[in-house]
């Protein structure tokens, strides 16, 4: 969709970069991994970020969270925050009624802390195994807050 809106934009699955869980000694020892190298790069490249997330337990996925630690560590060769002063939007789906609302809330905390500028409009998608037909058209409407 953004392609389609002229929005210059970087799809990011975060399978795609594995790394270690963060531990502050590992990063001691081995410096931060390749994988959390050029995740950092392309945030600190990009004036923003879309985050669409699952709601797991009413948070966050852990993977989500390690990627947002080993990023925001510095290492010897560069200082760049790659957070700071950056604006995003956040997005969740659940297979549930309530559409993954619940992650919505330490999402904004997490990377209000920070220092992104997390706009006040989000999504969520409830029943998200029904919400899109053969065609990934929506059929079910979706709950925006």
């Amino acid at each position: 969709m953004a392609e389609e809106k002229g929005i210059d934009a970087t799809f990011v699955d975060l399978r795609d970069y594995p790394m270690p869980l963060y531990d502050g000694d590992l990063e001691d020892e081995q410096g931060m991994p390749e994988n959390a190298k050029k995740l950092k790069k392309l945030f600190v490249e990009h004036d923003g970020f879309f985050i669409v997330s699952p709601e797991y337990n009413s948070s966050y996925p852990p993977l989500l969270k390690n990627v947002v630690d080993w990023i925001s560590r510095s290492d010897s060769e560069d200082l760049v925050e790659p957070y700071k002063g950056k604006t995003m939007a956040i997005a969740a789906s659940s297979p549930g009624g309530l559409g993954g609302m619940r992650v919505l809330v330490p999402l904004r905390m997490l990377f209000g802390n920070l220092g992104v500028h997390v706009v006040p409009s989000q999504v969520s998608v409830n029943f998200v195994t029904k919400a899109f037909d053969e065609n990934g058209m929506p059929p079910l409407i979706i709950n925006a807050t």
